[in-house]
């Protein structure tokens, strides 16, 4: 089992201020609960940022849609993958349908490699500007 915590970084693009948070978390599903605990985690680290910073969390998350209510997602977080138009080509960074890795997975089953990225409360006009470029 995983002992993950969120790796932080504070960082800046000119003026805009941003709180960086990358972890990986337990990926299979008997660990589904300490994977719940871990995302919890970072979500309290996500809002914890100060006013006027933008947050962002990704990394292997490995986590299921279920496990996102589970955790409770905060108020004004978002995912970013949804915010920015839900592209299907965009939705698994180990699709099993296009990956000729036999070892790992059955080919042909889908997508089950999920590198997720949510933002925080104040980023809703960065996923707004990323939406209008795709």
């Amino acid at each position: 089992m995983l002992s993950s915590r969120p790796v932080s970084l504070q960082a800046h693009i000119g003026d805009l201020k941003l709180h960086l948070l990358n972890s990986h978390l337990e990926s299979t599903a008997e660990f589904a609960r300490e994977r719940v605990e871990q995302l919890k985690l970072a979500f309290t680290k996500m809002k914890g940022a100060a006013p006027g910073v933008t947050t962002l969390f990704g990394g292997d998350l490995n986590m299921r849609d279920k496990e996102v209510v589970q955790a409770g997602l905060p108020q004004g977080v978002v995912d970013l993958w949804e915010a920015c138009g839900q592209r299907p080509e965009c939705r698994y960074t180990w699709d099993t349908t296009r990956n000729t890795n036999k070892e790992i997975g059955k080919k042909g089953s889908g997508g089950i490699g999920v590198a997720s990225s949510m933002s925080g409360p104040s980023t809703s006009s960065l996923a707004n500007s990323l939406k209008r470029k795709r």
